[in-house]
């Protein structure tokens, strides 16, 4: 065998133990990987076995602890022991007119094995919210296995609460002779102090929205004068309706200052700047309240007043003569109309022809114009229309006179008449139209054939007739109405 043969079977000899050790080498990895994997499951069984251990564990202690807090399996025994601990319960937290039922225990089986008993009673009476708080944390913090099962909550006026409740007390069959029924410690230190749990609860009411705080309504700074009195209304705000405010006030700067409900009153005896704390407070959960300081500064008194003038005496009342004056007819003679003015109280009759002035009563005014069925007046600055069979005092305002005709009462007056300027013109001397009373209607006239209110016929005027006319037909007349 020459070197080159020899080199040649080395390296076939080196292959084959390389094949080899990589076919064992896999071998027995694969047997390491088979052995690690029976390890794992038996691990994870072993882990599975042990947490089955803790929890049987853990439910028999938890069975213990319940059959601790259970009551007796004797129904009389655990009937009687719960109705005690509810009845000073009850007496505890002074619910008004307790009344407390038993009801029939009903019993848990599993295939014929009793499990666990539950003894349900019913408890309804009065309280407030603050007591049933302390009731319901009482409830909960006792050392006994029972739950609330249902609570009913009915409001009484603003503050009174009536409460109807249903528990249920479970009773195992392996629970010791229990004789009386403590407090949790463990659920004392988990669930707080009865103080923490109220303030949640009274910082809202339970039938409505979070409590608001009222408001304060008085200013920052009043002033009196001294020798006089101060007295001032407190006035309170609150959003929520059924809140009553009630108000405080610290008045050490005042002295002999009294506070009687929402009044202050205090008389000064010496100048200078003076403060007082004022308070408003609410009745909600829980009490709200807003405050506010004041200054008050006492001046001098003012200078005393000027002495008035005596006041007029007021005018007598005066019969309204245009209330009751009518316009009975329309007459035209030789071209010029006239108006006929019907004074029923008096029976008295103008005749007014346009450019006239009339005076009725306390109406003075000068006639304007007149057409077939209406007259038109001037008076007081105001332009006033009347029709035939209507009253003067009804008349209607049909404009503004912007210079006033003086009437010959006035030109009588002199320079002593007042001037009629447009705000007097806004208050005519007619009394308002719609205040002319139905009274009129057993006197109501007509323009031909009326009668006034004494139920006599007033007396027709023939007019006057020219010459070349017969005397029964008028060469001009014109009879409206």
């Amino acid at each position: 065998m020459n070197e080159r043969e020899k080199i040649l079977f080395l390296v076939v000899l080196g292959m084959a133990g390389l094949s080899v050790a990589y076919v064992g080498a896999g071998r027995v990895s694969k047997r390491f990987q088979t052995h690690n994997a029976i390890i794992s499951q038996l691990q994870r069984e072993l882990q599975e076995k042990n947490t089955e251990v803790l929890k049987g564990q853990f439910a028999q202690r938890q069975m213990e602890q319940w059959e601790s807090q259970s009551l007796s399996s004797d129904r009389e025994e655990a009937q009687s022991l719960y109705k005690s601990w509810l009845s000073d319960w009850v007496k505890r937290n002074e619910l008004a007119e307790p009344k407390i039922k038993v009801e029939s225990p009903r019993d848990y089986k599993d295939e014929q094995k009793l499990l666990f008993r539950t003894h349900s009673f019913s408890i309804a009476g009065k309280t407030d919210l603050r007591r049933l708080t302390k009731m319901m944390y009482e409830f909960e913090t006792a050392d006994q296995l029972h739950r609330m099962r249902s609570l009913t909550i009915q409001p009484l006026g603003e503050k009174q609460l009536e409460v109807l409740l249903a528990v249920d007390a479970v009773a195992m069959p392996a629970s010791m002779n229990r004789k009386s029924i403590g407090t949790n410690q463990e659920l004392l230190a988990e669930y707080g102090t009865l103080e923490e749990n109220q303030a949640p609860i009274f910082q809202r009411n339970m039938f409505g929205p979070a409590n608001n705080a009222p408001r304060l309504d008085v200013r920052s700074s009043y002033e009196v004068a001294l020798g006089s009195s101060l007295q001032l209304s407190l006035k309170g705000t609150d959003r929520d309706e059924i809140d009553k405010l009630s108000f405080h006030a610290k008045l050490d700067e005042l002295p002999g200052a009294t506070l009687r409900g929402d009044r202050v009153d205090w008389r000064p005896r010496e100048l200078g700047d003076y403060y007082a704390e004022f308070e408003v407070i609410d009745d909600g959960f829980p009490a709200l309240s807003n405050r506010r300081e004041v200054k008050i500064t006492v001046v001098d008194p003012p200078p005393p007043p000027a002495p008035r003038p005596p006041t007029p005496p007021p005018a007598k009342p005066q019969f309204d003569f245009a209330r009751y004056t009518q316009l009975n007819a329309i007459i035209v003679k030789s071209g010029v109309p006239t108006a006929w003015l019907w004074i029923r109280p008096t029976d008295e009759r103008l005749k007014v022809k346009v450019g006239e002035s009339f005076k009725i009563g306390e109406l003075e005014g000068v006639m304007t114009a007149i057409d077939y069925n209406t007259a038109t007046f001037e008076s007081r600055g105001l332009i006033y229309q009347v029709a035939i069979r209507e009253f003067v005092g009804k008349a209607k305002v049909v404009g503004k006179v912007e210079q006033p005709v003086s009437t010959e009462t006035d030109a009588n007056e002199g320079s002593g008449a007042e001037a009629t300027t447009d705000a007097a013109a806004e208050q005519p001397l007619l009394p308002p139209l719609e205040e002319l009373a139905a009274d009129d209607s057993a006197g109501e006239t007509t323009a031909a054939g009326e009668t006034n209110a004494a139920g006599h016929q007033p007396p027709v005027e023939t007019p006057e007739v020219s010459g070349e006319a017969p005397a029964d037909k008028p060469t001009e007349e014109k009879a409206a109405g």
